[in-house]
């Protein structure tokens, strides 16, 4: 009923309104000139990204090193006006329409605010967010965070139609009467990530800490992509603690005393290498993974950086893209689930190093008269490196114990033909 009621609403109102906003338009462009609607990315409902459209109300000044000013001083009188009306909130109707937005819900804040809600506050997300809701009509602008977020929640409780039509009817008696209205809520309130500050902190990470990071990517990490690499390993506490925080960077951040998420690092010259980043599922589409990445980019100093993404992890790519990395190569392996039956071949690799392999979780196999080494993650998985001798992938298949060996498509094995492979693409990704 209520996106039934949205449709029919918003829909009539526009045709109703589309003289008044026709008119507006070319005041708005007088004024300010093109441009005419102010465009800006908002959460949505489940905190899904959407463009939310409104009439510009400021002019786009700049200081010379072409940094918007503050609003203060971009607002105009007839902006003001706009606002003081809430004018500029009549495109958001076609929001409304879409789907992106409801008539009736909590207002959408900026896309920054969202790693500083707390996991109560995040739920005024499980509904769309509206033109005007229970938090507008007590108290507009001139109530604390705490009281807006609070009433917003109230609101996803106790949502009904009745109380939607309550909410418009006394939305509109308040622009009437401007009662509660602030223009420029800046000037006498904080942005809430500011506000907070606190509520968010991220840090270099201490070699005693390893357990944690260790946790966050082997829970965040789907097993069927990584099951090759060493986050598979089990003794993956180890591994860091002991060798590879002495040679990278690991990056936390923590929500209180929580690590929720955390990155690992490392320079080669002056490329850098992220080797691995992940959040809590928890986290994920709350805006702490850009707050992590770009304390990397801080730390990093704007050098050039890599990386390597499964294909299949598509969210990934997604985020990465966003971030300004670029598609550079594409890099074919498969996972073949072996068949000892079959396996049989006249070189049998052995483990290079027993103690490392048997204290770290990870290792190398070596074939005798052949260059180059397989890398080895107990119990059951192995990796063949790109441009490794086809040997080697021999080799590989004939070692007993194990359940998988991931390698690249590249090589030829007349064994192969044998087994059924699951396909997948490392896609190598670059940002200057």
């Amino acid at each position: 009923m209520k996106r039934a009621f949205d449709i029919v609403v918003s829909a009539g109102l526009l045709i109703l309104l589309s003289p008044i906003m026709a008119v507006l338009a070319l005041l708005v462009w007088w004024h300010f000139g093109s441009p005419v609607l102010f465009q800006q990315v908002r959460p949505g409902k489940d905190a899904r990204p959407f463009k939310m459209i409104k009439f510009r109300t400021m002019l786009d000044k700049r200081d010379a090193a072409g940094k918007l000013l503050p609003d203060h001083e971009r607002l105009t009188p007839f902006g003001r006006f706009l606002r003081s009306t809430s004018l500029d909130e009549l495109p958001e109707l076609w929001n409304v329409l879409k789907g992106d937005m409801s008539l009736v819900g909590p207002r959408p804040l900026l896309m920054e605010y969202r790693p500083y809600f707390t996991p109560r506050e995040r739920r005024r997300h499980v509904v769309r967010p509206g033109i005007t809701g229970w938090a507008q009509i007590h108290g507009r602008n001139t109530t604390s965070w705490d009281e807006r977020l609070e009433r917003d929640i109230w609101y996803v409780d106790n949502q009904s139609i009745l109380l939607d039509l309550r909410i418009l009817a006394e939305t509109i008696y308040k622009i009437i009467k401007g009662d509660g209205v602030l223009v420029d809520p800046r000037s006498s309130m904080k942005d809430l990530d500011k506000e907070r500050k606190g509520y968010i902190s991220i840090r270099k990470l201490e070699a005693s800490e390893s357990g944690d990071v260790a946790n966050i990517f082997r829970n965040s990490y789907d097993y069927r992509i990584f099951s090759h690499t060493v986050i598979a390993s089990q003794n993956l506490e180890i591994l860091f603690r002991d060798i590879l925080f002495r040679q990278d960077i690991f990056i936390g951040v923590f929500r209180g005393d929580e690590m929720v998420g955390a990155l690992q690092a490392r320079k080669i010259n002056d490329l850098w290498h992220l080797n691995n980043f992940a959040v809590l599922e928890t986290e994920r589409g709350w805006g702490v993974a850009d707050l992590l990445l770009q304390r990397f980019f801080d730390i990093s100093g704007g050098q050039p950086t890599e990386l390597f993404v499964d294909s299949r992890n598509v969210s990934a790519l997604q985020f990465y893209r966003r971030h300004g990395y670029q598609e550079i190569e594409r890099v074919q392996f498969a996972t073949v689930h072996v068949n000892e039956a079959i396996s049989q071949v006249d070189k049998i690799p052995v483990i290079v190093d027993q103690n490392h392999l048997k204290r770290y979780g990870v290792g190398y196999l070596h074939v005798d008269g052949e260059e180059g080494r397989i890398g080895f993650i107990a119990p059951a998985q192995l990796f063949v490196p790109d441009g490794s001798h086809p040997d080697l992938l021999k080799a590989a298949l004939a070692y007993p114990g194990h359940k998988s060996i991931t390698f690249p498509l590249s090589l030829k094995c007349p064994f192969l033909e044998y087994f059924p492979r699951e396909e997948w693409e490392r896609i190598r990704m670059w940002r200057e």
